[in-house]
């Protein structure tokens, strides 16, 4: 019969103290047989690294945030541009007419084509 010596004992506790500082963690499962099957089962170990853990969770926080003051600066936004338009839209249908081509957005053979500014006629 084998018995542990408080050598070993040591070393695990070594290894275990190694683990923690490094924010590493084994858990054991047992699984057992699936039914119908003879034998002891499974032991299934699973390593949990809980730095990479810490370090998604705060990615994932920092977009949650970024993408709540994005989405409350274009709500800002729009009810700004919808106040000057309320007030004054002039400017805005100006604007407007101002990006827009002499050209109509789809060909209807009702329209003549306008000859281009740039293009001789």
């Amino acid at each position: 019969m084998i018995v542990k010596g408080p050598y070993d004992y040591l070393e695990e506790a070594e290894k275990e103290l190694l683990r923690a500082r490094a924010g590493t963690e084994i858990v054991r499962h047992w699984l057992p047989a699936p039914p119908g099957t003879t034998g002891p089962g499974t032991l299934r170990e699973e390593t949990i690294h809980h730095p990479a853990r810490i370090e998604t969770e705060r990615s994932r926080l920092a977009n949650d945030t970024q993408l709540a003051v994005e989405r409350a600066g274009w709500r800002r936004f729009e009810q700004q541009a919808v106040q000057e338009v309320e007030r004054d839209p002039r400017p805005y249908f100006e604007e407007v007419a101002s990006t827009r081509t002499d050209r109509p957005l789809r060909e209807d053979p009702a329209v003549e084509p306008q000859p281009s500014p740039r293009q001789p006629a």
